[in-house]
């Protein structure tokens, strides 16, 4: 049973986070599995994963009043900059978190 995943690679897009240079596409987790440290688990392999291939920033957009935003703020990540997306028929802002030093992801 798959209970989470996460993935990322080079950065997406070419507005404000042309600051960083990968991006955290997904990072996943069922409910009943969260608060268990598995969240940072998954965060620390993609950072690892990306250090290893010669990056050394990443971002990623949360939509604004997602709860996940705490968890990347306790694992390291800094609120950047907001922007407004069109998501079906709705405006949504996302905020966009960052990490300029991948080496202390989760620390």
């Amino acid at each position: 049973m798959i209970i989470g995943f996460a993935n990322g690679g080079a950065r997406r897009g070419s507005d404000l986070s042309d600051l960083y240079d990968a991006e955290l596409y997904a990072l996943y987790l069922l409910k009943e599995q969260q608060g268990k440290g598995l969240g940072r688990q998954l965060i620390r392999s993609v950072a690892q994963n990306l250090l290893e291939k010669n990056y050394s920033s990443f971002m990623t957009w949360v939509v604004t009043g997602n709860p996940a935003i705490h968890f990347y703020h306790k694992v390291g990540g800094q609120s950047v900059a907001t922007k407004e997306v069109k998501i079906g028929n709705e405006i949504v802002e996302e905020i966009m978190i960052g990490w300029r030093d991948i080496g202390v992801v989760g620390d």
